[in-house]
């Protein structure tokens, strides 16, 4: 973990992103090839919320200026029960939530999902929520319209823009760039309508440094986020390693 954080920060990241796995049981169809076999590797080796929450006190340790945002899902979040999540975000330092899930910030605040939604932003821990380009540039007055503005009202921190279409990770197509800004444009005008700015990011797809500089010239986006392509290159560059020991 603090391998691939040096490499991070010395590359320039402004956050640090860190997993913390509840249970065994995830969504698959938002997980690229890569994702999916270190999920499967991590339940194998038996890897919990304890390791997870221990590697991300050795990333506030060593760099305790860099801004740590925790993934989960809702069912995770759920099982683990929202008020422990979300005092042991504040414990362990984490400062936002990127947990790929509506329902967690849009239900019924009575609701035990819509209750981690509540609980968080009592304790100042940021919901990071994820849009896709085709629902920030829903015809107003539809409910895909409404859904939006609901999505834009409640994240906090930043908004994840998933620039692939089905907002599955790992996605290595090129960007549509043409379609990008549109829905950048959309989303920033609807922020300082609602009075709640917070920066776009965009994310799926950022395979390339040519993407991620293309997706943030060309589209008006405020920074990216790479995941897939950085697991990929760090596991080439090891067997290239143990290659050339061998």
């Amino acid at each position: 973990t603090l391998a691939f954080a040096d490499m991070a920060i010395n590359a320039g990241v402004d956050i640090l992103a860190a997993p913390v796995m509840i249970a065994d049981v995830h969504v698959p169809w938002m997980m690229g090839g890569t994702e999916q076999i270190m999920d499967n590797q991590n339940v194998v080796a038996e890897i919990g919320p304890n390791i997870c929450w221990g590697s991300i006190d050795a990333l506030v340790e060593k760099y305790p200026d860099v801004p740590i945002i925790a993934g989960s899902f809702p069912s995770d979040l759920m099982a683990y029960g929202a008020d422990r999540f979300a005092d042991d975000c504040v414990r362990h330092g984490v400062c936002g939530l990127d947990c790929p899930g509506y329902s967690y910030i849009l239900n019924d605040p009575f609701t035990a999902v819509g209750r981690g939604h509540r609980v968080l932003e009592e304790r100042g821990i940021s919901i990071i929520q994820q849009i896709s380009t085709d629902l920030a540039v829903a015809e107003e007055g539809s409910w895909k319209y409404d859904f939006l503005l609901s999505i834009l009202r409640a994240s906090s921190g930043f908004i994840l823009l998933m620039a692939d279409a089905g907002g599955k990770s790992g996605a290595i197509g090129s960007l549509d760039v043409a379609k990008l800004r549109p829905a950048v444009d959309r989303i920033k005008k609807l922020q300082r309508e609602l009075g709640n700015v917070c920066p776009l990011i965009t994310v799926c797809g950022i395979s390339t440094p040519q993407n991620g500089i293309e997706a943030v010239r060309e589209s008006g986006s405020d920074g990216v986020m790479i995941s897939s392509s950085i697991a990929n290159y760090a596991v080439l560059s090891i067997a290239g390693l143990l290659t050339n020991i061998g």
